[in-house]
């Protein structure tokens, strides 16, 4: 495959993109504050582009209800996140391509007592995808063998304590152990703002068949290249289309709006 250079505008670009989707992303939760002050895009090298959170930042989506409909348990969202991202020419222009792929996602728990309120995690997950990790194997260690290109795992103390803003929700006791990796849907910090929408506010994903407008995907909001999606993974998958709402057809007619996802 063949990348082309990279400069400012290439940057500029992205880092527009994702804070248009994290802005429109932080206000469908109704989340406090601007989630695209957390994050900043860069030059790795000079056909190299990296997206990250701060150190010691998060974005932050809610409280949303923990079961749809129901704010009687809430939870708050925070997600880290690091991607490597090339450029490829095509006859459209342009297209920006996730190499790599690093999401953390925690749960927090919002508890009030004596009108006093606190956080307890409950949840986190960490999401790998690397384009390459069929080549990464052995250079490391067995830890690379078997690696699978999209893949989860659980971990509740993936983002540190001091992330949380002014909440001080103490690590779990026990160390989480890095295996298994569960291979998965293509996941990044995108597809995991879909999940949580999905999850938690379901109605504004099911009132416009997928995202709640068309303006949460920027034109150059990265995707993933096709050659992740090369054998033995038959199709392209993209996250949003493992929903099961968005295959069953009704009176003939699919329920999700093709031109209202991402494109692999």
């Amino acid at each position: 495959m063949t990348w082309e250079r990279v400069d400012g505008r290439d940057v500029d670009k992205i880092e527009a993109a994702f804070a248009t989707f994290l802005n429109n992303l932080s206000r469908e939760t109704e989340s406090d504050g601007a989630a695209s002050a957390k994050f900043e895009a860069d030059f790795v090298d000079s056909k190299t582009i990296s997206v990250e959170t701060f150190e010691g930042e998060a974005v932050r989506l809610g409280p949303v209800p923990y079961e749809p409909g129901d704010r009687s348990v809430t939870v708050e969202v925070y997600i880290q996140f690091g991607l490597t991202v090339r450029k490829r020419r095509a006859d459209e222009g342009p297209e920006y391509l996730i190499t790599k792929s690093s999401t953390e996602m925690v749960y927090l728990q919002v508890t009030e007592d004596d009108g006093s309120e606190s956080r307890e995690r409950v949840q986190g997950l960490h999401f790998d995808f690397d384009l390459h990790a069929e080549q990464a194997n052995g250079e490391n260690g067995d830890h690379d063998a078997n690696h699978p290109v999209f893949h989860a795992q659980y971990n509740p103390n993936c983002i540190d304590t001091v992330a949380f803003e002014h909440w001080e929700p103490p690590a779990h006791e026990q160390t989480y152990p890095d295996y298994p990796r569960i291979p998965c849907a293509p996941f990044d910090v995108v597809a995991v703002g879909y999940m949580v929408l999905n999850d938690h506010l379901p109605e504004q994903v099911i009132a416009n068949q997928g995202w709640p407008s068309d303006e949460f995907l920027a034109d150059n909001l990265p995707q993933f290249p096709e050659e992740a999606f090369n054998s033995p993974m038959p199709g392209r998958l993209h996250s949003e289309a493992w929903y099961v709402h968005h295959c069953t057809p009704t009176d003939g007619r699919p329920l999700v709006d093709p031109n209202n996802h991402r494109r692999v």
